[in-house]
């Protein structure tokens, strides 16, 4: 039929079958049909619009009979500007009145989708007669699923009173009703491919919500047997006026241009209603909030929290609502001077506890479907210091910053259902590492002591999220993110020297802290995470921190090891699933952190010389260095970084600005080592004592390797629509540290009791140490396996 069940809420996409149609000519299947006897398929595509679009495909299959009747299955998909849907079903039609008219009925079941997402089923009964000159039908549409459908919920006239919200609740509802229609048709005289059309429509059935009586007239142009053009109009008190005009195509029937006799319109088109009439209806009451509501304005007296006497701090008001009975309550903080400057301190990190909304003024936030205006101004308020999120929380409208506090993160969130909106999160700084402790000297009571390693330096997070689901950031910028640095490895103490063959070692040393890691926003364990116009920038990695030296001893103490330089991430994912990136963005500069150098190893005493006597000693050995330690390796920069993800969507993401990877650091030098002892003179006539060895050199330490620059380290997830204009620096890896040198062998001792005297013979040279190796280079590239 030509009519509309409703005027359009809203528009949506027209289906278009013509692919379909255009596939089924390539191999028509009214060539390979076995089945209906002398009856073949037929298809049609109808296209309509005028007051809206109407597309409709429809197939027709004969499944039995002979030269008069035909028992057949019907389907159809339809599209409409307001509902889209289909239906399936079995038809019998049947040759009467010596070849002039067939007439026949149809039983299908339908299934449609409205503009509000809600799923409708319908029968529809039809029965039909045509001919060459005269036709007519009539319907019978009856839905037989649930009939009313939840559409929206909103509030309207609200306002605040004590910790209330009071206003309308309005609920709307679709509704499906039941139809019927019937028309009749006739050739125009002396235009025989010309029909016209006169047909009444009910919608409602008698039903109480809706009864719609409606008129129309139509016209079909059959300008061959493949294509017909249709022409409408039909008006009822309900939707007024609907014009329409279309073409219908169809494949499979008779050839040429002559009017069709009844046996020739026998798997002919049916004409009839393929959507479902559905309306709306709304129910308001009024309402006073389950919720209550917690008012912050930040004056100098402190009222009780409501809007008339709202509370001086944020705190007060986060106590209050978790000390409340109800669950699910809002503390709304107010700019009152309505100026960037206002600031709130949260005197560290607050929990905003449980079920607790916390909203801003300067921008809306939604309750129940509805949007709000901000109640006092149109600047946000800004919180200084950190923000705990246990879940089912929602933060919107502040600038939230860490300066001026020992705060390294924004928001914490470790829990589920939290939603993040309107905000501005900067300056938020690790802590430095702490530096190692120095070994003790060696006495005559104890050893050198060993260098404590130093901590590491803490890593920065503009927002941070563990073990959540269902979490939504959206309209959030993150800038100035500082990783802290790693301390100094304290270096190992000195031993006292040697006495004869007695010897010290000198302490080992130290290892450096490592850079802490500048985060903009990291998630790890996770899933159902939707980020929406979201900025990253401006992150600064924590350096690594030299290694200790080693102390000096008989044997040299080793250098310790330096510190990693820290990583610069925009946006991580470990262990997500189901993301969803919509206009995120990542600029400005991602500067990792530079690593530490190796620590040098310790240089080793000379050996004690030997004794003089009848029988000299030999001279002691010289000691060993120590070795060096390995520089670190420099940090990564990267823009984004996905490990172990799962279910990724990237609608927009673009990277810009500048990338640096961490430089390495050199290894440590190894330790010079002592020389032999000489050999005691002898005081008779044989030769002196024999000269000590000399000890051998400290290895240099391992360079380590140069920094990596990526726009996504993706972990093998993919990145489409991903648009990289960021400028990518890689770091070469550091060189070794040099080897210590060797030893030289102590000399022989003399002989004193001959004219000619000769001496022992010279201890042996030590050997060098190892040269440390050079470190491996870092790459850049857009995006790493």
């Amino acid at each position: 039929m030509l009519y509309q069940k409703n005027k359009p809420h809203y528009p949506i996409p027209s289906l278009v079958f013509t692919s379909i149609l255009i596939a089924t000519t390539t191999a028509p299947v009214t060539q390979v049909w076995a089945w209906g006897g002398p009856w073949k398929p037929r298809q049609t595509l109808n296209v309509q619009g005028g007051h809206g679009m109407q597309d409709y495909y429809d197939a027709l299959l004969p499944l039995s009979g002979n030269a008069e009747r035909m028992l057949y299955a019907n389907g159809a998909l339809a599209a409409t500007h307001h509902e889209t849907g289909g239906e399936l079903g079995l038809g019998y039609r049947h040759i009467i009145l010596n070849n002039e008219y067939v007439i026949g009925g149809f039983a299908l079941m339908g299934r449609y989708q409205t503009n509000y997402h809600n799923m409708f089923n319908q029968l529809t009964l039809g029965t039909e007669f045509f001919g060459s000159i005269w036709e007519g039908r009539a319907h019978l549409y009856l839905p037989v699923s649930r009939r009313t459908k939840f559409v929206r919920s909103r509030s309207e006239g609200l306002s605040f009173q004590g910790h209330k919200l009071f206003g309308i609740q309005t609920t709307t509802y679709e509704h499906a009703e039941g139809g019927a229609d019937v028309e009749i048709g006739h050739v125009i005289p002396g235009i025989p491919k010309l029909r016209g059309f006169a047909g009444y429509y009910n919608n409602g059935l008698g039903n109480e919500h809706k009864n719609i009586n409606g008129g129309y007239g139509r016209f079909e142009y059959r300008y061959n047997n493949h294509f017909t053009f249709t022409l409408g109009d039909s008006y009822d008190r309900y939707q007024g006026n609907f014009f329409a005009i279309g073409v219908r195509m169809n494949i499979g029937s008779p050839e040429g241009k002559e009017p069709l006799t009844a046996d020739q319109r026998m798997t002919d088109y049916s004409v009839r209603r393929r959507d479902i009439f559905t309306y709306t209806s709304k129910y308001s009451a009024p309402f006073a909030s389950p919720e209550n509501f917690y008012f912050v304005a930040g004056q100098p007296t402190s009222g009780d929290g409501t809007f008339e006497t709202p509370y001086s701090t944020v705190q007060e008001a986060i106590t209050a609502a978790n000390s409340d009975s109800n669950t699910n309550n809002y503390v709304y903080v107010c700019n009152c001077n309505n100026s960037s400057s206002y600031t709130y301190d949260l005197g560290g990190q607050l929990n905003i506890g449980q079920n607790t909304k916390l909203i801003g003024s300067g921008g809306t936030f939604t309750y129940n479907n509805t949007t709000i205006p901000s109640l006092c101004g149109n600047s946000r308020p800004t919180l200084v210091g950190s923000l705990y999120l246990p879940g089912n929380n929602e933060v919107t409208n502040f600038n939230i910053t860490g300066a001026g506090t020992s705060e390294n993160a924004g928001i914490i969130a470790a829990g589920s259902n939290i939603t993040l909106n309107d905000l501005s999160i900067y300056s938020y700084t690790g802590a430095n590492g702490v530096n190692g402790i120095n070994g003790i000297p060696g006495s005559i009571n104890n050893d050198a002591g060993d260098g404590t390693s130093a901590t590491d330096g803490s890593s920065a997070y503009g927002i941070l999220i563990t073990n959540s689901s269902n979490v939504l950031i959206n309209q959030v910028t993150v800038t100035n993110i500082v990783g802290g640095n790693g301390g100094i490895g304290g270096n190992g103490g000195d031993a006292r020297p040697p006495v004869s063959s007695i010897n010290f070692p000198g302490g080992n040393a130290g290892n450096g802290g490592n850079g802490g890691n500048a985060w903009g926003i990291y998630m790890s364990n996770g899933s159902q995470v939707t980020l929406n116009q979201v900025a990253i920038s401006n992150l600064q990695a924590g350096n690594g921190n030299a290694g200790g030296a080693g102390g000096l001893g008989n044997d040299g103490g080793y250098g310790g090891n330096a510190g990693n330089g820290g990583n610069a991430t925009g946006l991580a994912f470990n262990s997500v699933s189901t993301i969803s990136l919509k206009a995120v963005n990542i600029n400005g500069s991602l500067n990792a952190g530079n690593a530490g150098s190796g620590g040098n190893g310790g240089g080793a005493y000379d050996g004690v010389s030997g004794l003089d006597g009848i029988v000299p000693s030999n001279g002691n050995a010289g000691g060993s260095g120590g070795n060096g330690g390995s520089g670190g390796n420099g940090g990564t920069a990267s823009g984004v970084m996905l490990n172990s993800v799962s279910s990724l969507s990237i609608s927009s993401l673009g990277l810009n600005g500048s990338f640096t990877a961490g430089t390495a650091g050199i290894g440590g030098n190894g330790g010079n080592a002592g020389n032999g002892g000489k050999g005691g003179d002898n005081f008779g006539a044989s030769p002196g004592g024999t000269g000590g060895a000399g000890g051998n050199g400290g290895d240099g330490g391992n360079g380590g390797n140069g920094g990596s620059a990526y726009g996504i380290q993706s972990g093998g997830a993919s990145t489409t629509n991903v648009t990289f204009n960021e400028v990518l620096t890689a770091t070469t890896g550091a060189a070794g540290g040099t080897a210590g040198t060797a030893g030289v062998g102590g000399a022989g001792g003399g002989s004193n009791g001959t004219s000619t005297p000769s001496t022992g013979p010279d201890g042996s040279n030590g050997t060098n140490g190892t040269p440390g190796s050079g470190g491996t280079n870092g790459t850049a590239s857009d995006s790493s396996p």
